[in-house]
């Protein structure tokens, strides 16, 4: 069975190494012809992509283990995996396989069992085939019966689901959809991921926030510097979006000179550096309310809910890089810290004027 080990990495953010585990349990219980692990491994790898919107690299995971657990007779684990399938198949275009899938949990529900946190599930997919088709109030109403199911049942990852799935429908919709209630709904999904800790989901929840706010032609993955000079090249003003319910303000940081100060110090004393001046900003942006939105290197795009925290922080920052640059006499790491410093202060105030 998948081990907790596994489950923690995908928490916490650690991906890639979650993904490599999985991958290895998928091969492992084919040659070893276990079903079981099979479809619980596939299922989680298939989650993992859904959750970085990779749908159709989810589709194929989710199917093997819905094939597994069908197989089985587990219709307990078929329900399951068929209401993570179902909105999947919507976002890949297959209406009508999505239909036939939530038609049979419905079945299955009228069967009078108590059906517990499941109920709420396939409300959840049934609101994204009624968001497919158009019929935006029957959706509200089954994203709420799936949010009131996650609260009874104490499951804030499907609320949290919930929220973002909702958000989504609002902007995705032919005629812009309601920005204000969008933000709204995204607000509510990064205060659940960050009071559990889901650092990567908080990072995709806050990018949905930045687009909604209207910096749609930015790629969030891309390096600090690239994300500035698109900002830029845009001449985006995020004035015009401000609200008192939705204000995102971006702080950038890294380190001049990163490149040569690796040639000169090592790799071996460069990441020494590295490990440091990443702890101390990580440090004040816990402090001030802030997200990691993205880290790269030495490199941070953060997203704070007013100008005021995000200027806190980046001076905070510098105070903090000033007190271990007097308790440290080592120049290299010092003349890091003070690179940073300059570069907080200008991203701040290039988005900021």
């Amino acid at each position: 069975m998948i081990g907790f080990l596994t489950r923690l990495q995908i928490v916490t953010g650690d991906w890639d190494a979650a993904e490599q585990c999985l991958v290895a349990d998928i091969e492992e219980s084919r040659q070893a012809g276990d079903m079981l692990r099979l479809s619980s491994a596939s299922v989680l790898l298939g989650e993992l992509c859904v959750t970085r919107e990779q749908y159709n690299l989810a589709e194929p995971y989710l199917r093997t283990s819905f094939d597994a657990s069908e197989g089985a007779g587990l219709i307990s684990a078929n329900m399951s995996r068929t209401t993570l399938l179902v909105p999947v198949l919507v976002r890949t275009g297959q209406f009508e396989e999505a239909q036939l899938l939530l038609d049979r949990c419905l079945d299955v529900l009228g069967q009078a069992e108590d059906w517990g946190g499941m109920v709420g599930r396939v409300a959840f997919a049934r609101g994204h085939v009624l968001g497919a088709q158009g019929k935006l109030s029957d959706a509200e109403a089954a994203f709420d019966e799936a949010l009131a199911v996650a609260r009874r049942y104490g499951l804030p990852w499907d609320e949290a689901d919930v929220f973002h799935a909702r958000a989504r429908m609002h902007l995705t919709r032919g005629d812009g959809g309601d920005r204000r209630q969008a933000l709204r709904l995204l607000d509510e999904t990064v205060a659940i991921y960050q009071r559990l800790g889901a650092k990567k989901h908080l990072e995709f929840a806050v990018a949905d926030k930045i687009r909604a706010q209207g910096v749609d032609a930015v790629d969030f993955q891309t390096s600090i510097d690239a994300v500035a000079a698109g900002v830029q090249r845009e001449h985006t003003d995020l004035r015009p979006h401000a609200a008192p319910d939705g204000t995102v303000t971006i702080l950038f940081s890294d380190i001049e000179g990163s490149t040569q100060m690796t040639e000169r110090l090592g790799d071996q004393r460069w990441l020494q550096v590295l490990r440091e001046h990443n702890r101390i900003v990580r440090e004040q942006i816990a402090v001030h309310g802030g997200y990691e939105v993205k880290s790269q290197g030495d490199g941070f795009m953060l997203a704070f809910q007013s100008a005021r925290r995000a200027l806190h922080c980046a001076v905070a920052i510098q105070r903090a890089f000033t007190a271990h640059n007097q308790q440290h006499a080592d120049g290299a790491a010092a003349c890091a810290h003070r690179a940073a410093r300059r570069r907080s202060h200008q991203g701040s105030r290039r988005l900021l004027r």
